[in-house]
């Protein structure tokens, strides 16, 4: 080893050295790192884990919204469509009922007509009588005597009430 340059007392220091070194260095730092790597390997598997989780979840809250918005949607339209019928029920009630009252109201006006025709009617053969009675007296009161006159007057004023 002289040829070489190598002193082999130098180069047994040298190996305790390292072999002093590297056990120095796996106690103080190789240990710690070690256990620093695996605590963040840890951490991010552990991390990791609650992203796929967390996204399972999400994905799930999206269908479920999907679901929720499809359905809120489909209430929403049957809503709207009840109340459209609704509405058109009530409509045709109040077109009924307004027809109904028309048809009250026009009804109860035929018969108040009919009413007033017959006391019209009835008002009408009063003053007629009246008048050819009235007629009758001042042309027989002309040709007649008093007594035949009002018996005549009598006579045909029964004739006009039958």
């Amino acid at each position: 080893m002289d040829k070489l340059g190598i002193d082999p007392v130098l180069l047994g220091v040298q190996i305790i050295n390292f072999i002093i070194l590297f056990v120095i260095l796996k106690k103080v730092l190789y240990k710690p790192i070690l256990q620093a790597l695996k605590t963040r390997e840890e951490k991010l598997s552990s991390i990791d884990a609650q992203v796929r989780d967390l996204a399972s979840k999400q994905e799930s809250l999206e269908s479920n919204q999907a679901k929720v918005i499809k359905q809120a949607k489909a209430d929403a339209s049957k809503i709207v469509s009840d109340a459209g019928l609704e509405a058109q029920r009530i409509k045709k009630e109040a077109v009924e009922e307004g027809n109904a009252k028309a048809k009250a109201l026009i009804a109860k006006g035929h018969a108040e007509l009919q009413r007033q025709e017959k006391l019209m009617d009835k008002e009408v053969d009063e003053r007629s009588r009246k008048l050819s009675q009235q007629v009758l007296a001042r042309v027989l009161g002309r040709v007649m005597d008093e007594s035949a006159r009002a018996k005549s007057v009598a006579q045909a004023a029964k004739e006009l009430k039958s």
